[in-house]
């Protein structure tokens, strides 16, 4: 941590939404970059990631998740009024616990548009399944990435 950091931001009372999707939570770390750049900083525990493409199944829809929960960080930024102006110029995981090596990990991301977008859309459907208390069933998918990813698709796409 830094003396200018902002810790524990918490959302609630921003008011931020994506479409009909109210969003709140807190930010771990929000770090002021220049006079309009922000970094996000999301403190992780557990075995650190060291790229965002691992080998292993559980480790690809955990870096996937991950993404996804970075990217909402930064929607909560933009939507939100105390921050208006600013943009979101670092996302990152610092891992709080060493590697195999004794090394700390601080893995950073940065979103296409098209991630973003997406993200957003996918928001947007799992809130109307939320207010319309439609939980559909995942037995069909795999428990893999691209089962993850179908399974959005298939949210995205209404055939769920």
């Amino acid at each position: 941590m830094k003396p200018d950091d902002k810790s524990e931001c918490n959302f609630k009372n921003e008011g931020v939404t994506v479409g009909k999707a109210k969003l709140t939570g807190k930010i771990d770390v929000i770090r002021k970059q220049s006079t309009n750049e922000l970094a996000i900083i999301d403190y992780k525990t557990g075995h650190a990631m060291h790229n965002w493409a691992p080998k292993d199944p559980y480790p690809k829809i955990r870096a996937h998740l991950y993404k996804q929960q970075l990217g909402l960080y930064q929607l909560m930024i933009q939507g939100a009024a105390h921050y208006k102006g600013m943009t979101v110029s670092e996302l990152a995981l610092q891992f709080v616990e060493p590697d195999e090596d004794g090394q700390m990990i601080y893995l950073t991301y940065k979103p296409t548009y098209e991630e973003l977008q997406r993200l957003e859309q996918l928001v947007g459907k799992v809130w109307e399944h939320i207010m319309d208390l439609n939980f559909p069933d995942t037995s069909g998918y795999s428990l893999s990435l691209t089962g993850v990813k179908q399974f959005e698709d298939d949210l995205l796409n209404d055939r769920i």
